[in-house]
């Protein structure tokens, strides 16, 4: 009953099209509650975010997916919605990356001056 009324207040003065993906989504999702409850903060914190997320099917998917298995990562995404945007862009948010590609992002992500600090050995 909870998730159905999170949806509706979701759903509120957003395009049909949106809600109702939303909704299929969130019905999908293996934790609709926590979903909900995350785009609906991601919707008052940040509004503007949350409508390009919402506008793009790949970034709405990738939210809610994210929003329904990782509080950790949801809260990083909460302070940095565009990193939604960036990932949904990728490509490689449904795909196994090598243990090779994670060192070399690894490796970017850090930057080279930092890359031979010691503990970083990858």
């Amino acid at each position: 009953m909870e998730t159905s009324l999170d949806v509706l207040r979701l759903g509120a003065g957003l395009p049909e099209r949106v809600a109702a993906r939303i909704q299929m989504l969130l019905a999908a999702a293996p934790n609709p509650p926590a979903a909900a409850r995350l785009l609906e903060r991601l919707r008052r914190d940040s509004p503007s975010a949350f409508d390009r997320i919402a506008s793009s099917p790949a970034a709405l998917r990738c939210a809610v997916n994210l929003f329904s298995y990782s509080q950790f990562l949801s809260e990083t995404v909460l302070q940095n919605p565009e990193r939604i945007l960036r990932v949904a862009n990728s490509g490689s948010f449904y795909r196994v990356l090598p243990a090779e590609e994670y060192a070399q992002r690894l490796r970017e992500f850090v930057g080279k001056d930092r890359a031979g600090a010691p503990g970083l050995a990858f």
